[in-house]
């Protein structure tokens, strides 16, 4: 008898989800394959943050009217109750949730999916430390304290190892930059002192986007080692 793998929809079976960076691509991509070919799952908490004078639940189905969601409304519409938008912001700790947002998300979650993040490649550095590297840690405190947690997916880039060369492994190389020194110093260096650092890791990541994306995944090993995780690192997204 040969051992099989569980197909995606049972892995999935009465789970609750919680996904940040669901207004963005890879959110959306990823909530619509949940909702076409998952069929089993309990729940998607997804962080959604008000802008443009729209709340969260406004700012959602502005989304899950669009294309993307086509064949969702065609073949499976009800699936679209199963998804929650939750008002919140990844610069505020526990997400910036609102008290019982968080904690229904904290006692029901037993898969995350962190994907927001600035991917403005030539934001400033002091933004995307911001999102991108404190962004994941809070992130990371919400996990070690969700009792059901299976997995965290932390969705990084393929770039993180821009500067290297020939055939690139699926391990994490070593960053130039200290996580925990790059936060702190976020929060007492001038703008000026910031972009003499980004002056100085321009020739090895060429831009803040996977500089940060990179501390971001060193900031993953060190926090993680007694949670379940997996970093992803996707390629070019058009």
């Amino acid at each position: 008898m040969t051992d099989r793998m569980p197909d995606v929809n049972s892995l999935f079976a009465g789970r609750t989800v919680f996904l940040t960076g669901g207004s963005g691509f890879v959110g959306k991509v990823v909530i619509e394959k949940f909702l076409t070919a998952v069929p089993d799952i309990k729940r998607i908490y997804v962080l959604v943050r008000s802008a443009k004078g729209k709340t969260a639940d406004q700012r959602w189905a502005d989304i899950n009217t669009g294309v993307m969601f086509n064949r969702v409304r065609s073949d499976c519409p009800e699936t679209l109750d199963k998804v929650l938008p939750v008002e919140g912001d990844i610069t505020f700790d526990d997400m910036g949730l609102k008290e019982e947002d968080l904690q229904r998300v904290l006692e029901e979650t037993s898969v995350v999916l962190h994907c927001a993040a600035t991917v403005r490649f030539n934001d400033t550095l002091r933004n995307a430390i911001e999102l991108n590297v404190k962004g994941v840690k809070r992130m990371i405190n919400m996990c070690k304290r969700m009792p059901k947690l299976d997995s965290f997916v932390h969705c990084s880039t393929a770039y993180v190892n821009v500067d290297k060369e020939g055939e690139i492994e699926e391990k994490q190389y070593k960053v130039v930059c200290d996580p925990y020194k790059l936060i702190d110093g976020q929060s007492w260096m001038s703008d000026d002192m910031l972009d003499g650092i980004t002056d100085a890791m321009a020739p090895k990541y060429f831009n803040t986007y996977c500089f940060t994306k990179h501390v971001a995944e060193e900031l993953v090993k060190r926090e993680c080692g007694d949670l379940p995780t997996l970093i992803f690192r996707p390629s070019i997204i058009a």
